[in-house]
């Protein structure tokens, strides 16, 4: 008799178990997903499963066979109308070109068939571009909401934070550095601290890199900083070391900075008796290297996703870097087309992938206005060119960018030139504004509170001989290019919280007040200063547009509240009222007789 079982009946398991089998079959299917899509890239399509046939015991085989023949029937007669309809096309066209030979009718000329070839062109064009509307119009809702989702994840990023890093790179710093978040921050904790970290200083040249640090130093703590670019292993180094005799440390792929950042961190943790670990939010543009700053604290390459397109990261995530500190990665944030940013200036951010630009020559108008010519045509090996659709065409010609005919693809150009701003293959860099002389700056008192508590000065002192010592020299002009900013990164206006719709107009008074001071410079009536004034002109018509397109999207439903108009409304009433009180202070003072009227 065979032996029984002694081990239990039942199906229960440990939760550790449980979870593992989850964990296992989560990890196989997404091994198999990332299969199918590897073979899909390359166009290989596997084999399915052979078809065995109706088995011979199956009971109506005779009736489902007939019904199969009948759908073969079927198709074969619907490939054979069609051929007949080619074939009829063809034998009527035939016949009238027999006719019109017959009757002695001139041929069409060469002019005729162009004109009808192009029409048919036209035609198929119409119906593209209309098929691409409807595709974009699609996209740009989808587009529109997942930046309310990135917003809502920068907003948790500043309130689970006690000290924020803007990250800004360092080729054109004041693009990359909004100060609408800077006082959004302020509005949410006025003790919240904010650090500038200064990305990307092994891309411009040493004394840009003080000058810049020198003038974002009089506002707020600031420190330079260099990410690690190892290949290969999964570890990424740092250095720390004094370069004083060691030439120049930027040609290893170590970070540079990151002692700085953890020192003053702890620093502040320190002096504010903080017993647990320190949060640290990290926020910024997009691609300006947030995801490869945290990766080169950590030294790791996979704490955070990385690439050199803008949108990798879409959620917030915190990696603990030690017992001390926390960091917080958060998605990029850039919302400018609203106040009056053109596409062009926010690709030359690279805030916008380079292939969902519509018009890419826009941008590379930019480039060569804001570039010395000289060296665009050294680095192209192009000639002199007069304007963007010249030098676009030369561009086009050397790259192999020729559309039929080898007419020159001045879009395709276009994105290849923008490309190359993007991934810093066009080593240009922006000089500092000059501040007002004998005028102390507003927050000086603030900054030095600051910097107390980082223990900056100190910092400050280490990192001249750890990290500006290892800067190189700009010994050749060739080297680097001198364009010009293009100025404070923005963010839309209505997206700055969700309970601004409720603010009231002194709130938003303070806030304009808050704002930095600009200088007014006099009217350029040059013909660069009135070009630059139709540029803008344009840009805030195109803003207006995008603008009101965007309200209909997010507030068009019947009954649903619009804080844009909210706001309009008490602005009008506001306006309206104080309208009556003049009137009924000048009716007591006119001089105008009533009685005589």
């Amino acid at each position: 008799m065979p032996k029984k079982s002694t081990k239990s009946k039942s199906k229960r398991t440990t939760l550790k178990q449980k979870y593992k089998v989850i964990r296992k079959v989560k990890e196989h299917h997404k091994k198999k997903r990332k299969e199918e899509n590897r073979l899909k890239r390359l166009g290989i399509k596997k084999k399915g499963p052979k078809d065995p046939g109706v088995p011979n015991a199956w009971p109506h085989k005779d009736e489902l066979m007939r019904e199969i023949d009948h759908e073969h029937e079927k198709i074969e007669t619907k490939k054979e109308e069609l051929m007949e309809a080619k074939r009829a096309r063809r034998t009527e066209n035939k016949r009238i070109a027999k006719e019109m030979m017959e009757s002695g009718a001139p041929a069409p000329t060469l002019e005729e068939l162009r004109a009808i070839a192009d029409r048919k062109e036209t035609n198929y064009e119409e119906k593209k571009k209309a098929k691409l509307a409807e595709e974009l119009e699609r996209e740009d809702e989808d587009q529109d909401s997942s930046r309310r989702a990135y917003y809502k994840e920068f907003v948790k990023v500043v309130e689970l934070s006690d000290v924020i890093i803007q990250v800004l790179d360092a080729r054109d710093p004041l693009s990359c550095r909004s100060p609408e978040v800077e006082r959004f921050v302020r509005r949410m904790n006025p003790d919240k601290r904010m650090i500038l970290l200064l990305n990307k200083i092994d891309l411009v040249p040493k004394e840009n890199v003080l000058a810049w640090l020198t003038y974002f130093r009089e506002e707020l703590p600031t420190v330079a900083f260099k990410c690690a670019t190892s290949g290969g292993s999964g570890k990424l180094g740092a250095r720390n070391a004094n370069f004083k005799s060691s030439g120049n440390a930027l040609g290893g792929a170590d970070s540079l900075g990151a002692e700085s950042v953890l020192e003053m961190l702890k620093n502040y943790a320190r002096n504010k008796n903080i017993k647990t670990a320190i949060t640290v939010g990290i926020v910024g543009f997009p691609n300006v290297g947030k995801s490869s700053l945290i990766n080169s604290l950590k030294r790791s390459r996979t704490a955070a996703a990385v690439g050199n397109t803008p949108g990798m990261t879409k959620v917030l995530k915190e990696i603990k870097l030690d017992k001390h500190v926390k960091l917080i990665d958060s998605p990029g944030v850039v919302f400018a087309s609203a106040l009056g940013e053109s596409a062009g200036a926010a690709a030359l951010r690279n805030c916008i992938k380079v292939e969902r630009i519509d018009d890419p020559i826009a941008p590379v108008h930019e480039i060569t206005r804001r570039c010395p010519a000289q060296q665009l045509m050294l680095m192209y090996k192009t000639g002199r060119f007069g304007d963007v659709d010249d030098f676009l065409r030369q561009v086009a010609r050397l790259q192999g960018k020729l559309k039929k005919g080898g007419i020159p693809d001045l879009k395709a150009a276009a994105r290849v030139v923008l490309t190359d701003w993007n991934n810093g293959r066009i080593p240009y860099f922006t000089s500092p504004p000059k501040r007002e002389e004998n005028k102390e700056h507003a927050g000086a008192e603030i900054v030095g509170n600051w910097s107390a508590e980082f223990d900056a000065d100190k910092v400050f002192a280490a990192e001249q001989s750890t990290v500006i010592a290892g800067l190189p020299e700009n010994e050749d002009e060739d080297d680097f290019m001198p364009v010009q900013s293009l100025g404070n990164g923005l963010i839309e206006a209505h997206d700055l919280s969700e309970d601004e719709a409720d603010m009231d107009e002194d709130e938003a008074d303070d806030m304009e007040n808050d704002a930095p001071v600009q200088v007014i410079r006099a009217r350029d009536d040059s013909e660069a200063g009135r070009t630059q004034r139709a540029l803008e002109h344009a840009r805030a018509k195109t803003a207006a547009k995008a603008s009101s397109a965007r309200q209909k999207v997010l507030y068009g439903n019947e009954g649903q509240y619009n804080p844009s108009d909210a706001r309009a409304a008490k602005k009008r009433a506001r306006r309206q009222a104080k309208a009556v009180a003049d009137a009924a202070e000048d009716d007591s003072g006119s001089d105008f007789d009533w009685e005589g009227e």
